[in-house]
């Protein structure tokens, strides 16, 4: 049956269906009781690969190199949105897909063609948030994801990468090899759950002259603001992106004008989602905001519709 559950809730019945060790630093430790509370986070995770335990992190997450150096499946929730290098980002838009992202990163990461962290980010919406969660019992949890191993530990530690630029090709081949793979996991996820893992949503993108991009909890209000502006005859689509790095979408480069709403900022340079979008299409304005309204993206699409600067603009 479906509870209401907060984000911490739902990341604790996630390693409890996962039987994952719950790894977390300080300040995280006062929001969820963990097994483990440490702020060398990637030392914690190692220890745990070593006895062959697998493990769910929660903290402000800013390195994973060495784990990715390792090989070492692992996924990681942040409490931050900042992207992290050396991993698959992952942005949920609901305290039900980051449950259903736990599980499923897991399945991908620790795939031997795979092999690399995976960082869950929690926005500030998302938070402060409770909704209704439905979870899987251990067993259907169990026959979904493979036996947890590793290498034996001695061969572990041989393992290790050398930090070059080797190592980073190596290190991109496996980032590159989630987009073969994620589809049969989204397919095997959605036959226990009906619900898909899938890199981004396109949402009554048919027919649209205009797309709002955007990812994480912000993306529910801009759902309802595109539904809304399409009653009104306004020919308007969505694309949420779930994933990063970003694959490439037919109505991104194809032409069409695009906001970009970003809730991260990089300060002297862009919008996360913005910087990498207006290399696809030069025809697109940045928009920056914490939290949105269904308003406030209505808003958003007008000024989208009628200015001609290719602009950067502050929604506060």
């Amino acid at each position: 049956m479906p509870e209401i559950m907060n984000v911490y809730e739902a990341i604790l019945a996630a390693a409890e269906g996962a039987s994952a060790k719950l790894i977390a630093d300080h300040k995280a430790s006062s929001r969820i009781n963990a097994g483990i509370v440490t702020d060398s986070l990637e030392d914690a995770v190692i220890g745990s690969a070593l006895i062959a335990k697998r493990s769910l992190v929660l903290g402000s997450i800013v390195s994973v190199k060495r784990l990715a150096l390792m090989k070492i499946p692992s996924v990681l929730v942040s409490l931050n949105k900042t992207p992290v290098n050396y991993a698959l980002n992952i942005y949920p838009e609901s305290i039900q897909e980051l449950y259903d992202d736990i599980l499923c990163s897991f399945k991908l990461s620790e795939d031997k063609k795979i092999l690399v962290p995976i960082v869950i980010h929690l926005d500030n919406l998302l938070k402060n948030t409770r909704e209704q969660l439905e979870t899987l019992s251990s067993k259907v949890v169990e026959n979904f994801l493979e036996t947890y191993s590793v290498e034996k530990p001695e061969k572990l530690l041989k393992a290790i990468l050398p930090d070059n630029l080797e190592s980073v090709a190596l290190m991109q081949k496996s980032l590159d090899n989630v987009q073969k793979y994620i589809e049969a996991v989204s397919d095997n996820w959605k036959k226990r759950t009906k619900r898909s893992f899938i890199p981004s949503e396109k949402y009554m993108t048919e027919g649209a002259d205009f797309i709002i991009l955007s990812y994480g909890s912000i993306s529910t209000n801009a759902k309802l603001a595109v539904k809304k502006l399409r009653g009104l005859g306004e020919k308007v689509g969505l694309i949420r992106m779930h994933l990063f790095p970003l694959t490439s979408c037919e109505e991104i480069v194809n032409g069409r004008k695009i906001a970009v709403i970003d809730t991260k900022f990089f300060l002297g340079s862009s919008g996360m989602l913005h910087r990498e979008i207006k290399e696809m299409n030069k025809n697109t304005i940045s928009f920056i905001a914490d939290l949105a309204s269904t308003d406030d993206v209505i808003e958003l699409f007008q000024h989208l519709k009628t200015s001609d600067k290719l602009e950067r603009v502050w929604m506060v």
